[in-house]
């Protein structure tokens, strides 16, 4: 999305399949699909998604890559 929340973290990072919501983003951003993210195991201590399991064409597939 583009980044409403992004400050509420010190450490934030988004990630769109839209590369342009970009120009929002004032912090590190990702264009990628839900099902194949860009980052190794235990990148991260925690994943925050708003409205997007409904948008993902294989949303057991997204959930294995936030959970991994």
């Amino acid at each position: 999305g583009r980044g409403a929340f992004q400050d509420l973290v010190e450490d934030w990072t988004g990630v769109d399949i839209a590369s342009t919501l970009k120009s929002f983003i004032k912090k590190t951003f990702y264009e990628a699909e839900a099902e194949s993210l860009p980052f190794k195991d235990e990148t991260f201590d925690a994943i925050w998604t708003i409205t997007v399991l409904e948008h993902v064409n294989i949303p057991e597939k997204a959930l294995s890559e936030i959970l991994r």
